[in-house]
């Protein structure tokens, strides 16, 4: 049977490790990722618990890699009044979908 032309529409993706934006730029109010149980993580803001995310986040991408899934549309789940600028985040989550995609 010929394969299907397979989409994987508005995927929200995290990395599973943030780096820690506020030691890096020296101020702010960015998003850590605190791993506090299997499969979850809190999303915090200066300490501060913002929501729950599950592994299905940062899994995501391996998932629909694994899964011979065609074109993936991402949402990378990051408000950009968060920061840090959009240079910087492009570029973690690049090294974050490199190192799942090429590496993994």
């Amino acid at each position: 049977m010929k394969k299907l032309f397979t989409i994987d529409i508005h995927t929200h993706i995290l990395p599973k490790d943030i780096p820690n934006f506020n030691k890096q730029f020296g101020y702010g109010e960015f998003v850590q990722l605190e791993h506090h149980k299997p499969c979850c993580a809190k999303m915090m803001m200066n300490d501060q618990f913002f929501r729950e995310v599950e592994s299905n986040c940062w899994e995501a991408v391996q998932f629909c890699v694994e899964n011979s899934v065609d074109v993936m549309s991402f949402s990378l789940g990051w408000l950009h009044d968060w920061g840090p600028d959009r240079s910087t985040w492009r570029n973690t989550m690049n090294n974050a979908l490199w190192n799942t995609c090429c590496t993994g």
